[in-house]
């Protein structure tokens, strides 16, 4: 529903979906370094293509400070389409 790859290292919704994202970015970075991984050809190119984040941006971290404010620019980015300006209100509850 957040229409992101972006599962972050701390996900309470789904600990699950949150362990296995971390075992893929732990397999990409093995075989980045030529280890022994479970990451196939495959299963890099199918995750790359629906977008999956292989760094987990760190809550406060410039990656998540990136990711923040791609997220917000992308809703103005709607907000404008919907509206055709960029003058959101203060109590614009949509968010």
């Amino acid at each position: 529903s957040e229409g992101h790859c972006n599962v972050p290292t701390v996900f309470p919704r789904s600990p699950k979906l949150r362990t296995w994202v971390h075992t893929q970015r732990r397999n990409y970075r093995k075989m980045k370094k030529g280890l022994a991984s479970n990451m196939t050809p495959d299963r890099l190119r199918r995750l790359e293509k629906i977008g999956f984040t292989w760094e987990a941006p760190r809550p406060g971290g410039s990656k998540h400070k990136d990711w923040t404010w791609n997220k917000m620019f992308k809703e103005l980015q709607e907000f404008k389409l919907c509206f055709g300006h960029c003058l959101v209100p203060q109590e614009y509850a949509e968010n």
